[in-house]
């Protein structure tokens, strides 16, 4: 986990819950489309699950969030509308994936029925399978292939008591918000903080958080491991809206927890934040994350 040193409150780094979602992973557990919304043609319901080896380094819980991020991956892949993908299945597989690729663009906005199975195979010893049903949009508009944001750290790894560090570039004029996303979906928003409404950044600026004189007036990120003493991986996220683009109050509503203060929300913050996503046109924004890796 991250903390901010300053209020020492956990501040939910990035979320590889939907680093996941949007990650294209092997496999071939069956995922079917089950319905489709009348009243939104670009969202649809569809039901996915996936499987996971127990093996020596995981554990019953990191093993069923391992399974249900595959079973997530897969919906989002399926999102794609399906009319299109019938015309490319006589395309050998490789070529079907990079239609996937082109066309699934969307995100889960809500997820229902979650569940877990456990089983001992003789082949494969423990596993754990999660289950469920994800309704996947698709927000309107193409990505514009000339903006593009980059976030880089101060180190791949991490340990205990290290300070995060991190610089921001795009390559047009942007505002600026940064979260921190744990493991177990809790999200915070790191920037703009409590004193600023918007953080904007021309063009080919490198923006630094926290900057040499943030640090010195006491803001630090700190690593540092949850109560297990488990190494972790989280991950920070960048959402860059194109300047220009009226983004008063999109996140209202969302539950997101501020960088300082509240607690950070257990569940929903990420769904939340894809829905108010859903009113931008996809040219408008983009996100980028990186993964932070705290180890003992």
């Amino acid at each position: 986990m991250l903390t901010k040193q300053r209020t020492r409150v956990r501040a939910a780094l990035g979320t590889l819950a939907v680093i996941a979602c949007l990650a294209l992973l092997k496999g071939e557990t069956p995922l079917r489309l089950v319905q489709t919304t009348s009243d939104a043609p670009i969202a649809k319901w569809v039901e996915a699950q996936e499987t996971v080896e127990l093996g020596r380094e995981l554990t019953y819980e990191q093993a069923e969030r391992k399974a249900l991020d595959g079973a997530r991956s897969k919906a989002v892949r399926e999102g794609a509308p399906t009319e299109i993908l019938r015309q490319f299945l006589s395309l050998n597989r490789r070529a079907v994936e990079e239609v996937q690729r082109e066309f699934s663009r969307g995100f889960i906005t809500d997820e229902r029925a979650i569940t877990y199975s456990r089983r001992d195979e003789q082949l494969r010893g423990p596993t754990v399978t999660a289950s469920g049903r994800f309704l996947i949009a698709q927000p309107a508009g193409d990505p514009d292939p000339r903006f593009e944001v980059r976030m880089r750290l101060n180190h791949t790894t991490f340990r205990p008591g290290d300070e995060v560090v991190f610089n921001v570039e795009s390559t047009v004029a942007v505002a600026l918000y940064v979260f921190n996303v744990t493991q177990d979906d809790r999200v915070t928003q790191l920037l703009p903080g409590p004193s600023a409404n918007q953080i904007r950044v021309r063009g080919g600026q490198v923006f630094t958080f926290p900057s040499e004189e943030e640090r010195r007036a006491g803001q630090r990120i700190v690593a540092a491991l949850p109560p297990s003493g488990q190494a972790v991986s989280e991950g920070l996220w960048v959402l860059a809206f194109r300047e220009g683009v009226p983004i008063d109050g999109w996140l209202a509503g969302a539950g997101v927890s501020p960088a300082f203060g509240a607690v950070p929300r257990e569940t929903g913050a990420l769904i939340d934040i894809w829905k108010a996503l859903l009113r931008f046109n996809r040219h408008d924004w983009v996100m980028e994350q990186v993964s932070v890796e705290i180890r003992p």
